[in-house]
């Protein structure tokens, strides 16, 4: 049996910034995980977009763009405080160019119209955060030369900067993505040199038990904790709802993509994001990382009742040649440059559900995530995107530290 102060289930980029913010502060903190590492699932598996809200002008709201650069401006900081030290400058990209196809399922004017006011909102929360201007007025606007926090493009421009056709609409934003490899390996090697215990299991039940909570694994594992943080992902709703029943519809999805390590056909071509609809990502980090996503093909299983679906068996080379295909790239992007492909995936998680190809679907707005304490002691932690994972970090190291007053000096961690 493991028994901690803290049990934080999941190494994600959620749990494992908890951990490290907890046992910074002192406490005993074990993190439970069920695959093989950390940070092998959906933190790894996914485009590393910081996200500013221009992916979600699916409606004139602005709740989510106000919750996503909240994150935006945490996320660096709170990085940096984890790892001691920034991310390497090659581990950022060019900024995204946003993408309206010629048939759009919300007209290209409203879509700028609305693009322009998540500017507006950007630029007057950057003047009041260090954190959010950091995106605002990026290092690479230097060598660029451009400082305008949103540009209009011609479809003509558009086409020549991204390689995409059946343009419609396009803006350049300040928006940018971190290659994900990068930053888990870091994540990894921060929860390594803290000594934090991370414990192998699937977690099946948890109860509380004489004043403290345990947690039981699939396979007979027992952890024991004051307070237990559910990070867990695709899995938090079923454990959430063992302990407290509720009805809201949660939508999981299980999306693939390609993943490319050193890319160099795409060198040059601008990162887009074709949005609302159909879409998908052409991304190249600075150090060759790569990201290729047609939603179309790449959604391969989804639910609505907060159980993750089972995933289907993937063809690869047929998925690769639909991927390309849906955005228009000629197969030797992925061939004969010497770089590496792979078709990974991870769970989506969202409040809601259907699916975004539908103006009316409740999935476009994002503005949910956050952390609850179901019980006392026992966290939800619903980090909605990557690029909360910080800021879910910190609103969850705050409770625990609220609930547990300063740590015991005789605090330890036993397995």
């Amino acid at each position: 049996m493991a028994d901690a102060q803290v049990a934080v289930l999941g190494g994600g980029i959620a749990g494992c910034l908890t951990a490290c913010l907890l046992a910074d502060a002192g406490y005993a903190v074990v993190i439970v995980e069920a695959q093989d590492d950390l940070m092998t699932g959906a933190s790894l598996w996914n485009d590393g977009k910081i996200h500013l809200g221009y992916t979600f002008t699916g409606t004139p709201s602005l709740a989510t763009a106000r919750l996503m650069q909240e994150g935006a401006a945490a996320f660096l900081p709170t990085l940096e405080r984890v790892l001691g030290g920034s991310l390497p400058a090659e581990a950022s990209a060019d900024p995204v160019i946003y993408i309206v196809d010629r048939d759009p399922m919300v007209p290209a004017e409203t879509l700028w119209e609305r693009a322009q006011a998540v500017t507006a909102l950007l630029v007057e929360g950057a003047a009041r955060s260090p954190g959010l201007a950091r995106w605002v007025r990026p290092d690479d606007a230097r060598r660029t030369g451009r400082h305008a926090p949103l540009e209009r493009l011609t479809p003509e421009q558009a086409e020549a900067e991204t390689g995409q056709g059946s343009i419609a609409a396009a803006w350049r934003t300040v928006e940018a993505h971190l290659a994900t490899r990068v930053v888990a390996e870091a994540v990894r090697r921060a929860v390594r040199e803290r000594g934090i215990p991370v414990v192998a299991a699937r977690i099946a039940a948890i109860e509380p038990a004489s004043g403290r909570w345990l947690a039981h694994g699939e396979t007979g594992e027992a952890i024991g904790a004051e307070v237990i943080v559910n990070c867990t992902w695709e899995n938090r709703a079923v454990l959430d709802r063992s302990l407290v029943p509720v009805s809201d519809p949660v939508s999981i999805r299980y999306k693939v993509a390609l993943f490319g390590q050193g890319s160099d056909a795409l060198r040059g071509i601008a990162p887009s994001t074709r949005i609302l609809g159909r879409y998908g990502d052409v991304v190249r980090t600075h150090n060759g990382e790569a990201y290729l996503s047609w939603y179309p093909a790449g959604l391969l299983a989804r639910s609505d009742d907060g159980v993750p679906p089972a995933i289907p068996v993937v063809d690869s080379t047929a998925l690769t040649d639909r991927i390309l295909d849906g955005l228009g790239l000629p197969r030797s992007v992925v061939e004969g440059d010497g770089s590496t492909w792979e078709v990974r995936g991870g769970y989506v998680v969202a409040h809601g559900h259907g699916d975004i190809d539908r103006p009316d679907s409740p999935l476009h707005e994002r503005d949910r995530p956050g952390v609850r304490e179901l019980r006392p002691g026992y966290l939800s932690v619903d980090t909605g995107k990557y690029t909360l994972g910080p800021l879910m970090a910190l609103r969850a190291a705050a409770i625990v530290r609220e609930r547990l007053g300063r740590p015991g000096s005789g605090a330890r961690v036993r397995a």
